[in-house]
């Protein structure tokens, strides 16, 4: 009788931590239904982006379910230029860092393509090149592994030094 209590104490106790644990989930992942300026900017949305903003969200969001990413960090990602001018003239913040210690011309480099004007605007609205993510690395050591990396160190190398 005493192992039959002991067995169903235990079995209850499972239940109500994985109860639990469900509505700790639905309540962090149904929250990230909602569209936020995060998810606008990576999916290219400049409609909703600015709807957003206008409601009151921030366009310097660190969105946790995504790496603590801001919007522009998103937009970079993504390769939508559209959406990464937009953030540069709304003054974002431009060395914001996400959880490994990337900001967005880390991001830019790192993911840059043949089209490598989301890298020069990010320099010429000032971004810093003499940032180190949480690994040590940096943009200089980033390019040199891009396929366009002779272009991305003479676009780097042209920018204003960092004070």
């Amino acid at each position: 009788m005493r192992t039959q209590v002991i067995k169903w104490g235990s079995i209850g106790l499972v239940i109500v931590v994985l109860g639990l644990c469900l509505c700790l989930w639905v309540i962090y992942w149904k929250g990230g239904s909602e569209p936020s300026t995060v998810s606008a900017a990576e999916a290219g949305d400049i409609q909703l982006l600015k709807t957003l903003q206008q409601k009151g969200m921030s366009l310097d969001y660190h969105d946790p379910r995504k790496y603590m990413w801001t919007p522009l960090m998103a937009g970079v990602y993504a390769g939508n230029s559209n959406i990464v001018a937009y953030l540069l003239k709304q003054k974002v913040d431009i060395e914001a860092r996400d959880t490994r210690g990337r900001t967005a011309l880390i991001w830019a480099v790192n993911v840059a393509g043949k089209d490598l004007s989301i890298v020069e605007m990010l320099l010429e609205n000032g971004a810093k090149t003499n940032v180190t993510d949480n690994s040590g690395l940096n943009v200089f050591g980033l390019a040199k592994a891009n396929p366009q990396k002779d272009r991305l160190f003479d676009i780097l190398s042209r920018a204003p030094r960092p004070k």
